[in-house]
This record gives C-alpha cells, structure tokens and sequence, in this order.
C-alpha cells in the first residue's frame, strides 16, 4: 500500500512520518522528535526536501544511533559511562529485544572490548546491530542493517516511489 496520501509522487514530511511509523520507528517522547527532526535534516544533504534511498537508509542509521544514545545515557544511572549487566538486559528488553537472560553474559563477553565486565556506549551500539540481526562485519556496508532490514525497507521505499525516480520527499 502506498504511504504517498496525496498521489503526487512525493513524500511531504506527514507522509514521511507515517511511513517510519508503519515501520514501528516513530518517535515516542520530544527528545526522540527532535533527534528525528534534526536527523532527517542532516540526511538531506542537497536540501531538496526529497530523500533518496541511500539519503533514507542514512537517516534511519543516524536516527537509531542518536536514539540509542539518548537511552544509553538515561541509563547510565551512575554517570560512569558503562552499563553493568543487569542495566544492559533492562535496556535492551526496554527496546522490545528479549534475548535470554542467560546470554547477556555471553553478549558482553563477546563486545566488551577492555574486558571490564560493563558495556561503554561503542560496545552498546554494536550490540544493538547485532540484535537488529546485523553481521558486525557489513557494518559499513549495510549501513548497521541487515540484509533483511534493507528488503523490508527497499519495499517500504518503492511503495512511497510511485514515479520510480528513486526519490522520495
């Protein structure tokens, strides 16, 4: 089903808004709208008030990472920069992600890097791509997505797509 409500081709930003919550990304409190306000804007980079699908994929990186961010430091109840394992397993659950408890430890030991037990915010980003089912190893190359996630969006995108051109705004 097409998002682009008025038929004209384009994605006005309402259209744009209903598309990412067709895709469960929408912003549920002010400091998430205004890291999506100020993430779409950066992701058109050529100021045309249309994005490409590689200028959409790029929005929706930078819009996971700042929102991960965000709940990483909200988390971070202590101040030291770390989250020890229990935080990470509320955090990660708060997400809608349920790996079994008993793998958290497994997932630390994989990604804590240094070896102190706790999880810094680098070490929580990758573990956030890997739960998106991410392989660490295309990280660069799908963006932090993986090969399912770029279908699903490539599909979303081409529904939005009526003219073909590529772009959407």
């Amino acid at each position: 089903c097409s998002r682009d409500e008025d038929g004209s081709g384009d994605l006005s930003l309402l259209e744009l808004r209903h598309l990412v919550e067709d895709l469960g990304l929408q912003p549920k409190n002010d400091e998430q709208r205004e890291i999506f306000a100020r993430v779409l804007e950066d992701a058109d980079r050529d100021g045309d008030k249309s994005l490409h699908f590689n200028q959409f994929v790029t929005f929706l990186n930078k819009y996971f990472k700042e929102t991960y961010h965000q709940a990483f430091a909200a988390f971070d109840s202590d101040g030291s920069g770390t989250l020890n394992v229990s935080e990470l397993a509320t955090m990660v659950y708060t997400f809608g992600y349920q790996p079994p408890k008993d793998s958290m430890q497994r997932i630390v030991a994989e990604f804590d890097k240094d070896g102190s037990g706790d999880i810094d915010e680098d070490e929580f980003q990758k573990i956030m791509a890997m739960l998106r089912g991410e392989h660490l190893q295309n990280w660069q190359e799908r963006a932090g997505f993986s090969d399912e996630d770029v279908a699903r969006f490539k599909g979303e995108f081409e529904a939005v797509d009526v003219d073909g051109s590529g772009c959407i705004s």
